[in-house]
């Protein structure tokens, strides 16, 4: 969006503090001048720029001394400011009287000074005063009106708002708030009314008005207290923000957006000259830099760089000058609490932009990713200095990011060159009959507590072929007792994987030639034997010797057979 209705709104702005009769001083947390009124100029003397920037209290240190004092011990209590909050005081020399009113928001401190006359308490009771007020009312090219603050019923209206809204005045002065709202708007109104009016207060707020055609209006309105015929009221300024966009509504949208980005956004936004100095800074330099923005104004941003990176970033920032957009490099860069952060920066060029004329940068703190990018790095060389004494794959498991950091065995074991990998890379290389097990395991082990695992299973090389691995690791738990990261080791075990079996298939055949031994051959090396002690008998006819020979031959057969089958198992 351009900048062009954002200024063309700031404008508006400024012009409706100077109808304020008061005089009007805005300074920041640290007391620092940062803007005033025509009535201040008129008050003050002021004549030029030179209070700007500086501390008010070396300006006009009798005038504002007592309500210093007040302020500063309520800034001292470390308050938490959610909404204005109003110190009054008053200052007396012999020919002066000022009421000074001072506004402590989140922005800053607005003082509001009123002059008084030794003989009337207040300048609207004055008849000249009131006639002078009254033909500037009037007059005033922003549309404006008075209303009752306990019944919300217009009391005056200037010709301005007659001409915007289209009522007369005598029309308007028969309605009430709520007759130039919409619907939606009334109950926003309501709001407004019971939770941020109130009496002696500053109030301004972006709200939809309704046209007498009935049109809707998106405006600026801003309310000050005062007294009229004797009644508690409020004086209103309208701003009518609708032309500065095709449509209504536009404009809320980008404030929203604006805001979002540039007030309350993470990235730091600001403009620079082709020099590298500081024409603007968005609010959240206080949170991402820790320095108030308007301070760093005319300062150049080289001076905050690392001395390490400064000529780095010098060349980055130069690039723009042939480039309308560049993205630097994290650099470093010095926070004003002395810290060292890492910014990460986006340089768009508007050089030729006749409302911008700089160079602007979008930053953002990336101090946390650079620093846990470091500790990778830092855990990945560990990893690597172990691997060169020993052939096992180490890996670390964030259970918080279901991320895996490897070492260099993944790739001398697996064929896989990876430093990182996320948890669903790795679910995919683990043999799918093993996988379901595995988790089931880990889960157990997290859900009792325990720290030091053991298991086996099958996992896939860059070859698409599978390796049996025994994994040692090894659980950590957080403070809550939750299980935050995994330590692993994996070990190449397919060959012994492959001898074991060898060895499991060898002790089968030495169980089956147990056997062969204890049974088969038993039965005819008994009978053998039987046989031999009938021969030895010395009273034995040969007719019995004829008899036992073939048995001793059929015997020494069977026996030959079992022989024979225990050789042929034990040679397979």
């Amino acid at each position: 969006m351009s900048n062009r209705p954002i200024q063309s709104y700031n404008n508006l702005i400024d012009n409706i503090l100077d109808y304020i009769k008061e005089a009007y001083i805005q300074v920041n947390r640290e007391w620092i001048i940062t803007g005033w009124n025509t009535s201040a100029a008129r008050v003050f003397s002021i004549t030029n720029k030179a209070p700007m920037g500086t501390h008010l209290m070396e300006n006009w240190p009798g005038v504002f001394s007592a309500i210093y004092a007040e302020l500063d011990v309520y800034l001292l209590a470390d308050t938490d400011i959610n909404q204005e909050k109003v110190f009054e005081s008053k200052f007396e020399d012999e020919d002066l009287i000022l009421e000074i009113k001072a506004i402590l928001n989140p922005a800053g401190i607005s003082l509001l000074v009123n002059k008084l006359s030794r003989s009337k308490q207040t300048e609207w009771n004055d008849e000249n005063e009131r006639l002078k007020c009254e033909a500037a009312f009037e007059k005033s090219p922003l549309p404006k009106w008075i209303y009752d603050l306990e019944t919300l019923q217009f009391l005056d209206v200037n010709q301005a708002a007659v001409d915007l809204y289209g009522y007369s005045k005598e029309e308007f002065l028969k309605m009430k708030l709520k007759d130039i709202r919409t619907d939606e708007e009334k109950v926003v109104l309501d709001d407004i009314i019971q939770n941020q009016i109130k009496k002696d207060m500053t109030n301004q707020s972006l709200v939809i008005h309704k046209r007498k055609n009935g049109e809707e209006l998106f405006v600026s309105v801003k309310g000050t207290s005062m007294y009229y015929n004797d009644k508690a009221a409020r004086m209103v300024f309208v701003v009518d923000l609708t032309g500065l966009h095709t449509i209504a509504g536009a404009l809320a949208s980008s404030e929203q957006r604006f805001k979002l980005l540039v007030q309350d956004g993470s990235d730091l936004v600001t403009i620079f000259d082709q020099q590298g100095v500081y024409k603007f800074a968005s609010p959240t330099a206080a949170r991402v830099l820790g320095v108030e923005p308007e301070l760093l104004i005319g300062k150049n941003v080289f001076d905050f760089v690392h001395p390490e990176d400064r000529e780095t970033a010098r060349l980055q920032f130069k690039l723009v000058e042939t480039q309308n957009r560049v993205i630097m490099p994290p650099f470093r860069y010095r926070h004003f609490n002395g810290e060292t952060r890492w910014m990460e920066t986006i340089i768009t060029n508007r050089l030729n932009d006749p409302v911008i004329k700089g160079i602007i940068t979008n930053s953002r703190d990336v101090t946390e990713r650079i620093l846990q990018e470091i500790e990778r790095k830092k855990i990945l060389d560990r990893f690597n200095t172990v691997s060169k004494a020993t052939s096992d794959t180490i890996w670390d498991l964030n259970l918080t990011t279901s991320s895996i950091t490897w070492n260099k065995g993944l790739q001398g074991l697996f064929g896989y060159k990876l430093d990182f990998t996320t948890l669903d890379w790795w679910k995919s290389k683990v043999h799918p009959d093993d996988l379901e097990r595995i988790l089931a395991h880990f889960v157990s082990m997290i859900k009792q507590g325990l720290a030091k695992s053991k298991l086996e299973y099958r996992f896939q090389c860059a070859n698409g072929k599978y390796k049996a691995v025994f994994d040692r690791s090894y659980i950590q738990y957080d403070e809550h007792g939750r299980g935050n990261r995994i330590i692993g080791s994996m070990q190449d075990v397919t060959e012994q994987k492959r001898y074991i079996a060898e060895i499991e298939v060898q002790n089968a055949k030495l169980r089956e030639i147990s056997f062969i031994q204890s049974h088969k051959l038993r039965a005819p090396l008994a009978a053998f034997m039987g046989l031999i002690s009938l021969i030895d008998t010395k009273d034995k006819d040969p007719e019995t010797f004829y008899e036992i020979h073939p048995m001793l031959l059929q015997t020494a057969k069977e026996i030959d057979i079992v022989i024979r089958t225990i050789t042929e198992e034990a040679e397979r």
